[in-house]
């Protein structure tokens, strides 16, 4: 199975982690994906930084990793696509880990099924647009199915589960989409009431020539957020904002609101 391993890599997106040991998690990256989305480096990454592991060296990997911290994040690409998904979090649930799943959403069932198993402790669902039609553009997937249908399936489903697990949903925001997109995000949010919204400041500004997004200024954005916020106290404490891309790897970057 192909993947790239690094510990220590991303910042767990949760206000209940307090300091630095608890507050980082290992990288588990799946070398494959099935969208295309326009605001990501994947596709740009060389085969040679992914291994092969098998389910021996894998077990010796995770053994090695949960000494420096338990927290692991299964990410790509997308990790269900992994025949071998359960599996590999098997191993990591026996041998004490705490698991974050994120994916695009687009495999309701197999999502289901790893929960039935209580394979999940933080589910995120990465959103690629307020409508059909913004999904399709970001993802460069023509399927309106595999890019809303499925991903409102895994989020209606999963929302059932949430004694068990944390439900986090993320929306990138540019300075080119914006406008009311704060309204837009929370209306298709409000049937899920225990869900947390995630929202992420475009990262990065070097995109292909045919992609023109461009990442909000960060304070104008955050204080977006805290005007929104109080005029909908009902989401304080269910929003978190990452301003910049060191919040991928800086848990002190992370602002919750």
């Amino acid at each position: 199975m192909y993947y790239e391993i690094i510990p220590n890599r991303f910042a767990p997106k949760r206000s209940d982690l307090k300091n630095a040991e608890i507050s980082l998690s290992h990288s588990i990256c799946y070398g494959k994906c099935n969208f295309n989305c326009a605001f990501c480096d994947f596709t740009k990454r060389p085969i040679s930084q992914y291994q092969t592991y098998d389910i021996d060296s894998f077990t010796k990997t995770v053994k090695q990793l949960i000494t420096i911290g338990k927290n692991f994040k299964f990410t790509g690409g997308e990790p269900t696509l992994n025949p071998q998904l359960y599996e590999h979090l098997s191993i990591v649930k026996e041998l004490g880990g705490y698991i974050y799943l994120d994916t695009n959403g687009s495999n309701p069932q197999k999502i289901m099924s790893l929960a039935d198993k209580g394979m999940i402790d933080v589910l995120g669902i990465s959103l690629k647009g307020t409508t059909p039609e913004e999904a399709i553009n970001v993802s460069r997937v023509k399927s309106k199915r595999l890019v809303w249908d499925n991903v409102w399936e895994t989020l209606s489903l999963a929302t059932s589960y949430t004694d068990q697990m944390r439900i986090i949903v993320t929306l990138v925001f540019t300075e080119e989409n914006r406008e009311k997109r704060l309204e837009r995000f929370t209306e298709l949010l409000s049937p899920f009431p225990n869900v947390y919204m995630k929202i992420n400041n475009l990262q990065r500004d070097d995109h292909p020539e045919d992609i023109h997004m461009h990442s909000v200024e960060s304070t104008a954005l955050y204080n977006e957020i805290v005007e929104f916020a109080d005029k909908h106290p009902i989401w304080k404490g269910r929003i978190i904002y990452v301003p910049t891309e060191s919040g991928v790897s800086d848990y002190n970057s992370i602002i919750f609101l």
